[in-house]
């Protein structure tokens, strides 16, 4: 359990610096309303919250209940500042997907992103090449 905690602190600091490299503006499990994701990312007028679950067993809906909790909650706090600003959640899991919860987040417009977690740089890399093309200005 130690290893996985620690490869999970990690990784989510590679997933930082792999969004800093291509000029995302990334806070590491900042506060939000009370919740704490593990990242929330800026470029423009896209935002990404992501959260990071590595483990044994399978995902669950309470993680994409999580996500769009923080979701509405900045969103809120956004305000009529917010208009026009894009909020997206993405869960980066190695668990099992079973597919109510594939049904689910493509319910409440959560990306899950499954991942094989070899190394924290390994996962980050994946989680990039995944969100490069599909969310946000991010694509180099």
């Amino acid at each position: 359990m130690a290893e996985l905690n620690e490869l999970s602190r990690n990784t989510i600091q590679d997933i930082a610096s792999q969004l800093e490299e291509t000029n995302w503006t990334v806070e590491t499990e900042p506060v939000v309303s009370g919740l704490q994701p593990d990242l929330i990312a800026r470029q423009g007028d896209h935002t990404l919250v992501i959260e990071l679950k590595l483990g044994t067993g399978s995902a669950s809906v309470s993680s994409l209940v999580y996500l769009t909790k923080v979701q509405a909650s900045l969103q809120e706090s956004l305000g009529e500042e917010g208009q026009g600003q894009v909020v997206e959640c993405v869960l980066v899991t190695n668990e099992t997907v079973p597919d109510a919860v594939l049904q689910t987040a493509r319910e409440v417009n959560v990306d899950i992103i499954q991942v094989h977690p070899s190394s924290s740089t390994e996962v980050a890399r994946e989680v990039r090449e995944h969100l490069s093309p599909g969310i946000g200005p991010a694509g180099d």
